[in-house]
This record gives C-alpha cells, sequence and structure tokens, in this order.
C-alpha cells in the first residue's frame, strides 16, 4: 500500500492573505466548493470560536478538534455555551 504526504511547499494553490487558518484547512474550504458532499476540515482549530466560523460561514459542514479537547476538557461545554448565548 502507497502513502502519499503532502506538506505546504508541495501546493499548486495559494492561501489568501488574511486567511486565518493553515494550508489544510483552507484545502478543505475549497474543496467544499466543488462538492456535494457534507466536509470535515481539520488541522490547528483550537478554540470554539474558530470552529463556529468556519461552519458558519458555510466553510465547512463539520470540524474536527483534537489538541483542542486534550488542552481545554471544557471545550465542549464552552462551544454549547457559546452557540446558546448566540440563539437567546
Amino acid at each position: 500500500m502507497e502513502t502519499l504526504l503532502a506538506s505546504e511547499s508541495d501546493l499548486d494553490f495559494k492561501i489568501p492573505r488574511g486567511f486565518k487558518y493553515n494550508w489544510i484547512v483552507y484545502g478543505g474550504t475549497e474543496i467544499k466548493k466543488k462538492v456535494k458532499v457534507p466536509v470535515i476540515v481539520v488541522n490547528g482549530i483550537r478554540t470554539p470560536a474558530q470552529a463556529n466560523f468556519l461552519i458558519e460561514k458555510g466553510k465547512a459542514d463539520f470540524v474536527a478538534i483534537g489538541k483542542g479537547l486534550l488542552v481545554d476538557p471544557a471545550w465542549a461545554n464552552q462551544a454549547e455555551h457559546n452557540c446558546q448565548s448566540y440563539l437567546a
């Protein structure tokens, strides 16, 4: 089985200035524009606000959180609280 690894130097696109996330997230947002299936973005999403922005702006359908949850066990509660304050 062959495994392909990519790095930022392998990109054939440029990340726009002002894009606040890394090239992996940017790649996912570009894929979302071209497909009709749900897209999950991952890598470097550390806060509920970052995750919320990507979903609210339609840049992703889901976000995958790893280190953010390990660093802050209350991450999900914070995200839920922030979401409820938007709805109130």
